[in-house]
């Protein structure tokens, strides 16, 4: 191994590199491989029968981490590809750590996660209680690493629609000043798309009721402001980083024939301590302004 340490993703390579080895072999030690390894493990097995099946006898190394990637064998078919792909991530995805660990591609750096709201209508505005309920569309993206796939796997596969989403990871975003707030359980909304890259995106409907801010006056005489915040439940700003579009809410696909007009709409970052934890939650607020069509 020319002297270098092995990282877990090196450990795959580090078996292709010697093919004669035994799946029982003693693996050279790393510095840091009660982490990687875990997270190689499933994906150096996989990749043993894929070579066994398709007599590769290749140099492979994750592109993921800058390693080069060599090989100069017979390349499977395109249903050989499908199959194994397919094949693999129904393994990955049936462990039962998967679905509970964070995809953290490092340690201490935080997975980002991009929330786009999109409101597509407001069924009231209580002026006397000072709340808003609401139809939207909230949108996760998030890259996993341990979903990639090279392109010589399969070039016939560039995404896959998975139609369980409790199968994988996903980000435990809460509506926090919503009490009563809560996403549509369907089975349709259940599904997560994700590519060859690891980006994964996750879309479920919800309704909102939250929080607004009346004033002195009331709805028939002037716009109300109010204002969505969005939060991980569990996971503070040291595992999880809430990102967000600039512009704010999305009204694309807002209903016409609401008795109500969505005149503002706005977005900021913020974080938020609690007695409960060591590090900050990072907070998305969306804010709309919202006016009756009527008045």
């Amino acid at each position: 191994m020319k002297g270098n340490s092995l990282t877990g993703y090196n450990f795959v390579s580090w078996f292709y590199l010697n093919p004669s080895a035994s799946v029982d072999d003693e693996v050279p030690a790393t510095e840091n491989s009660s982490h990687d390894l875990k997270g190689s493990d499933r994906m150096s097995q996989w990749l043993r029968d894929f070579r066994s099946k398709t007599k590769r006898r290749c140099h492979l190394a994750l592109a993921r981490v800058g390693v080069q990637f060599e090989c100069s064998c017979t390349r499977p078919s395109q249903s050989e590809g499908v199959s194994y792909l397919y094949d693999h991530v129904y393994n990955m995805v049936s462990t039962v750590d998967f679905a509970h660990t964070v995809p953290q591609a490092r340690i201490n750096t935080p997975v980002p996660v991009k929330l786009t709201l999109a409101i597509t209508r407001v069924l009231k505005v209580d002026s006397e209680n000072q709340e808003l309920v609401a139809d939207g569309v909230l949108s996760m993206r998030w890259s996993d690493f341990r979903l990639a796939w090279e392109p010589w796997v399969s070039t016939d596969v560039t995404t896959i629609v998975w139609p369980k989403a409790d199968s994988f990871w996903t980000p435990d975003i809460v509506v926090v000043n919503g009490q009563g707030s809560q996403y549509d359980a369907s089975p349709e909304t259940s599904s997560v798309r994700f590519d060859r890259t690891g980006n994964v995106t996750w879309t479920r409907r919800l309704r909102m009721r939250v929080p607004c801010d009346v004033g002195t006056g009331n709805l028939i005489n002037s716009d109300v402001t109010c204002v969505i915040r969005l939060a991980s439940w569990a996971h503070d700003g040291t595992s999880v980083s809430l990102i967000t579009a600039e512009r704010g809410v999305n009204l694309t696909d807002y209903w016409a024939d609401s008795r109500y007009d969505v005149t503002g709409a706005g977005v900021t970052k913020s974080s938020q301590e609690y007695d409960c934890c060591a590090a900050p939650f990072d907070v998305i607020s969306f804010s709309v302004v919202v006016g009756n069509r009527a008045k």
